[in-house]
């Protein structure tokens, strides 16, 4: 085994075969650095951006040779690749990285052509590593085929002049799914398609609205849907994280206020209803345990103060109203016999003292003079007759010695020269 370093650092290991049989791409020394490195980079520079958009990616590497392409995926999460090659020695070798370096579970190799109709078998003449046409028999699919349902985030494309026709047969999965393309192109390109010149192959991928990006590595062409920034599809990656911590501080308190007013009413009323019955029961028995310990003590000190004072006058006055009548008469029979033996004995001895020398003399002089005229004619002829014979026998022992000896003795000589006065003369 020889190892090949990656841009990153990190290595992959090839077979001594891997490297006989491609004298012309790679060096048979020790710690080589990876050829086409550029190109490899900007792949999974755009993979990692869709793994960060989407949770995932998908590379169709097609004509991946030995892997090299393919097994950079050994260092990244959520990127997985399919891997064409339809030459037996290349496919060998393919096979034989993908397992030493322990990427089977990433990189998925096919013993295919791609191009632009399905076949089950067709003849094709190759040099062989004697420098010596034969012929072999290959199968082929299409893009669109393999890929009518399934999502290409980039297609990579390396066919020794077969590109024309791999491209005849991505047509519909390139319009579905606008992958970013990278194309190594040939002068076999245009001798084996018929075509007139490298810019008619060129026109075919700007008629699907691609635009020419870059060329790495000096001939790998990449194209980019016309909708992408071309610059940022390069800057973004880096961009973004030194920059959105800046932006976003000083756009969204301007932005939000606009938008949002606009934008809830129209979508909350149709997420709200499907998404909070699905997600809720699911979310907040795991969540609300963890976050809220945290969270409320360090929120309510701070939020509360403010913002009570403000929303309570404004909602109380219109939900009281229409919730009191419909709960209280439900909760209370249930809530009051269990909670007020607990809190009554805790809270009123702290409460009590405080509050009734302040609310008493305010509010009993307005409310006992209406109350009272309603409340005694009614209660006193049922209350009575049954408390004071329970009472008195109990009471007026205690009471009467204290007040006979302690409070007569002081009244008397007051009152009396006032009241016998207005007595006698009536």
């Amino acid at each position: 085994m020889i190892e090949f370093i990656y841009p990153n650092g990190h290595c992959v290991w090839l077979t001594e075969e891997t490297v006989a049989n491609n004298t012309f791409t790679l060096k048979s020394t020790h710690n080589s650095v990876v050829l086409e490195y550029d190109s490899i980079e900007y792949v999974y520079e755009q993979l990692l951006e869709s793994v960060r958009r989407n949770g995932s990616a998908k590379l169709v590497d097609i004509g991946s040779q030995n892997g090299l392409y393919s097994l950079y995926s050994k260092f990244f999460d959520g990127i997985s690749v399919d891997s064409y090659e339809p030459f037996p020695m290349p496919y060998k070798c393919l096979v034989d990285n993908i397992s030493i370096n322990t990427t089977a579970h990433k990189v998925f190799p096919y013993n295919i052509a791609i191009s632009n109709t399905e076949s089950s078998t067709f003849t094709m003449s190759i040099l062989n590593n004697l420098n010596v046409y034969e012929n072999i028999e290959i199968s082929s699919n299409t893009i669109d085929n393999l890929y009518f349902d399934k999502k290409v985030d980039f297609l990579k494309c390396d066919a020794e002049g077969w590109e024309y026709f791999i491209l005849k047969g991505a047509i519909s999965v390139i319009k579905k799914d606008k992958p970013v393309l990278m194309i190594q192109v040939y002068s076999k390109t245009v001798e084996n398609s018929g075509l007139s010149s490298i810019q008619e192959f060129f026109d075919i991928i700007y008629n699907l609205g691609y635009i020419k990006l870059d060329v790495f590595d000096d001939k790998n062409i990449v194209f980019i849907p016309k909708n992408v920034n071309q610059n940022l599809i390069l800057v973004e990656p880096i961009v973004q994280p030194i920059v959105e911590p800046i932006i976003e501080p000083i756009v969204q308190p301007i932005v939000e206020p606009i938008i949002e007013p606009i934008v809830e009413p129209i979508v909350e009323p149709i997420v709200e209803p499907i998404v909070e019955p699905i997600v809720e029961p699911i979310v907040e028995p795991i969540v609300d345990p963890i976050v809220e310990p945290i969270v409320e003590p360090i929120v309510e000190p701070i939020v509360e103060p403010i913002v009570e004072p403000i929303v309570e006058p404004i909602v109380e006055p219109i939900v009281e109203p229409i919730v009191e009548p419909i709960v209280e008469p439900i909760v209370e029979p249930i809530v009051e016999p269990i909670v007020e033996p607990i809190v009554e004995p805790i809270v009123e001895p702290i409460v009590g003292p405080i509050v009734d020398p302040i609310v008493e003399p305010i509010v009993e002089p307005i409310v006992q003079p209406i109350v009272d005229p309603i409340v005694e004619p009614i209660v006193e002829p049922i209350v009575e007759p049954i408390v004071e014979p329970i009472l008195e026998p109990i009471v007026d022992p205690i009471v009467e010695p204290i007040v006979d000896h302690i409070v007569e003795p002081i009244v008397e000589p007051i009152v009396e020269p006032i009241v016998e006065p207005i007595v006698d003369s009536s």
